[in-house]
């Protein structure tokens, strides 16, 4: 399969920055992409993605199904991955949009995800799953107020054996008040997930009503 590279130059730091009504980088279709941050073949990050839209429904890195078919066998790794941290409006680090789904062989692997809703939103549609993704080895949250996930670390849905592993998870660690924050929040669809050795801590709700924070939350 031809197959298309997107990274820095060899010894380049770049930044890629807007304010974006959907997204900075839409894959929307595409197969067989890699967006790999490094600039020197390894694993340093040397690549930001930035939107910083307030608006809901916005994110960094999207991937789309185009009407025929879902972004399939595409590589994210070794970026840093920024949208803007919202109390209420979905805004996200990574977005796998719920319409169309069909996203196959999709792997996350390396970056940091921070300043959003959601770190990364991974998901398809009944009928139409994303299948056999991976999302390893990412940082997601950070410590600070302004640049911290404020609901979600990983978000799961209509997904198809999804290995979830070696990744650290932060929440907002001041508190607010979303109920039912969680590191990992399993939903309906999501079927044969596996979640191994991954690092979550810091979510905390400060609110007086309703449900509280969860490391690993599985509704499905």
């Amino acid at each position: 399969s031809n197959t298309v590279l997107i990274r820095p130059a060899a010894g380049v730091v770049s930044t890629v920055t807007g304010t974006a009504s959907s997204g900075i980088l839409r894959l929307n279709g595409c197969q067989y992409v890699t967006i790999d941050g490094s600039n020197s073949g390894g694993t340093d990050k040397s690549l930001t993605v930035a939107n910083s839209s307030t608006a809901a429904s916005t994110y960094a890195i999207g991937l789309l199904n185009n009407g025929s078919q879902g972004a399939s066998n595409c590589t994210i790794k070794n970026c840093n991955l920024k949208a803007s941290s919202q109390l209420t409006n979905n805004t996200y680090g990574i977005f796998l949009s719920t319409t169309g789904g069909g996203y196959n062989n999709i792997v996350i692997d390396n970056n940091s995800i921070f300043s959003a809703r959601y770190g990364i939103q991974f998901a398809g549609v009944s009928g139409s799953a994303a299948t056999n993704g991976q999302i390893t080895g990412n940082i997601i949250g950070t410590a600070t107020t302004a640049t911290e996930i404020k609901y979600a670390g990983i978000y799961v849905t209509q997904a198809d054996n999804t290995l979830i592993q070696g990744n650290e998870i932060m929440g907002p660690a001041a508190g607010n008040s979303n109920t039912q924050q969680a590191g990992i929040w399993l939903f309906s669809g999501a079927t044969n997930t596996k979640v191994r050795k991954n690092k979550i801590h810091d979510f905390y709700y400060n609110g007086t009503a309703g449900n509280g924070s969860f490391g690993i939350y599985f509704n499905t």
